[in-house]
């Protein structure tokens, strides 16, 4: 997982790779790595209310399979295993949506996490 503190209030995660064929040496990783390496960053990131989490350069078939197909972003492969990686850190989500555009005729699409105070 790549981590970076884009600024006051967000925190964007990128290159979340937990089954990958296509690399030289295939890498294949236990059920459940992807929550526990988005829950360990969010940690390292001091996530507190008011910020928002940022998943960007989605590579996961998944996930942009679900997108395409109308599937709300918090009910996404990626979208469910964030929220749970924001729960596990005693944090709530209010507000989960697709922010997508279009750069260099390639659409990016990211999912964007309102993270508010966990009871």
């Amino acid at each position: 997982v790549d981590l970076d503190v884009a600024g006051a209030g967000e925190i964007k995660l990128s290159s979340i790779v937990t089954n990958n064929d296509k690399l030289p040496t295939p890498l294949v990783m236990p059920r459940g790595s992807g929550e526990t390496m988005i829950t360990e960053a969010i940690s390292k990131a001091d996530l507190r209310p008011g910020m928002t989490v940022r998943i960007s350069n989605i590579i996961n078939d998944p996930t942009l399979n679900q997108l395409d197909a109308g599937v709300v972003p918090a009910e996404t492969v990626l979208g469910k295993i964030t929220i749970r990686a924001i729960r596990n850190n005693g944090l709530e989500v209010s507000d989960v949506r697709v922010v997508s555009e279009t750069v260099g005729g390639e659409l990016l699409v990211e999912i964007v996490i309102d993270v508010v105070e966990g009871s």
